[in-house]
C-alpha cells in the first residue's frame, strides 16, 4: 500500500525504518513493527561497523529497544520473551560500553538523571534510553516471578 511505498524511497535510512516501526505499532500492526524495527536494527548496525560514533552507537540502542518493544507487542501473540529480553540487556551493555564514558562525564557534570518523554540530544537521550531499558527489563523478570533479578535491573 502506500505506507510500503513511502519507505522504500527511503529504505537506508534507519530512522525512516524506526519511524515506520513505531506508526506500525501504533496501528496495533505489529508483524509489521518488528519487521521494520528489525530494519532499522540492521542498518544501524552496519553503521556502527562502518564509522564507531557514539551517534550511531546510542542510534543502534534506540532501535534495539524499539524492537524489543515490538517483540514484546508481539509476543502476547506468538511466544517467548528471550530475543527482547537478550535485546534488553544488550542496550543496557552497549549503553555502559567505554565508548559512552565522556557521555556518562557531561551527563554527571550536569547532573542529570531524569526520564524525559522527548528527548533533545545524546545526554537526554541516553539517560532516557537507559533508564526505560532498566526498568522494562525489571517488569519482564518481574512478570516471571524472578523479583531479586528485577531489582537487580
Amino acid at each position: 500500500g502506500p505506507r510500503e511505498e513511502a519507505v522504500r524511497y527511503s529504505s537506508d535510512s534507519g530512522r525512516i525504518w524506526n519511524l515506520y516501526s513505531t506508526a506500525m505499532s501504533a496501528l496495533n500492526l505489529t508483524a509489521k513493527a518488528v519487521a521494520s524495527a528489525r530494519n532499522a536494527v540492521a542498518i544501524a548496525e552496519r553503521e556502527v561497523a562502518f564509522g564507531d560514533a557514539v551517534a550511531h552507537r546510542l542510534d543502534l540502542a534506540v532501535y534495539q529497544y524499539a524492537l524489543a518493544s515490538s517483540l514484546l507487542d508481539d509476543r502476547v501473540q506468538r511466544g517467548s520473551p528471550a530475543e527482547p529480553v537478550e535485546l534488553l540487556r544488550k542496550v543496557i551493555a552497549s549503553l555502559q560500553a567505554p565508548q559512552f564514558q565522556p557521555l556518562r562525564d557531561e551527563i554527571a557534570r550536569a547532573e542529570s538523571f531524569e526520564i524525559y518523554s522527548t528527548a533533545r540530544g545524546d545526554a537526554s537521550s541516553y539517560i532516557s534510553l537507559l533508564n526505560r531499558t532498566h526498568l522494562r527489563l525489571a517488569r519482564l523478570y518481574e512478570g516471571r516471578g524472578e523479583g531479586i533479578t528485577a531489582r537487580a535491573k
